[in-house]
């Protein structure tokens, strides 16, 4: 809803500066001083400002604000350490959100939005970079809902995946290439139903998850996004190394 209303908004914005500059030739022409001709010019200018403020207010400032509050909140916490938090000024920041994420934080080293939502902007989960780990935050009308450990999405979402072969893109909302569904169908036997497994790396909307299955096999996979999570393609260690 905010994107539309922006969009009608910006595009009558636009709109009244295409008209204006087809009369301010007229104008400058009959201007009888500079000062005139640089107002002719100025107004344009002032109404391509208002549109882009117009964007930044609707659209951007909902997304950029909910991940400005979660590095709030995490270096409030920090700041604290171990010293007790009134309850009512708990409440207020929203400490019990990162409760389960407790151990891991340290200062914040970079913010990435994860996900959103489109129709009303009063859900948006960002990813927060923790250094040596990484936690997902969603705020939900502006507070800090609740966080967990960024890895806990891909190899749950795997986890998922191997419980239910016979369709599970479906059950377990998550996206699966036909490369991804192939290899598993292949490998069922090798990886098991409950391989360990751990992310090594991130790259923007890119994670990697590493695992070794119930004989020993080590395999990798490639994931993207976040909700959904797609699972993009999968392969053995041991074949990798032998290309």
């Amino acid at each position: 809803m905010r994107g539309g209303f922006a969009t009608i908004v910006i595009t009558a914005l636009l709109g009244l500066g295409g008209a204006y500059q087809l009369a301010t030739l007229d104008m400058m022409h009959a201007a009888y001083s500079r000062l005139s001709r640089g107002l002719a010019l100025v107004m344009p200018v002032a109404l391509l400002v208002m549109a882009g403020l117009t964007v930044d207010g609707l659209v951007n400032a909902p997304l950029r604000t909910p991940q400005a509050e979660v590095v709030r909140v995490i270096r409030f916490v920090l700041a604290m350490g171990d010293r007790p938090i009134e309850r009512e000024l708990a409440t207020q920041m929203h400490v019990s959100a990162l409760r389960s994420v407790r151990e891991m934080l340290s200062p914040p080293q970079g913010v990435m939005l994860s996900a959103y939502d489109a129709g009303s902007l009063s859900t948006v989960t960002t990813d927060i970079d923790l250094g040596q780990n990484w936690i997902r935050c969603t705020v939900v009308g502006g507070g800090v809902a609740y966080c967990t450990g960024g890895e806990a999405a891909y190899w749950q979402a795997f986890s998922c995946l191997l419980r239910l072969p016979a369709d599970p893109a479906d059950e377990c909302n998550v996206g699966l290439s036909p490369e991804a569904r192939a290899w598993l169908e292949t490998h069922d036997e090798e990886i098991g139903l409950q391989p360990q497994m751990e992310v090594v790396g991130r790259l923007g909307r890119v994670a990697f998850l590493r695992g070794r299955g119930a004989n020993g096999a080590a395999f990798e996979c490639r994931f993207r996004g976040t909700q959904p999570i797609h699972l993009e393609t999968c392969r053995l260690l041991e074949e990798a190394g032998g290309d």
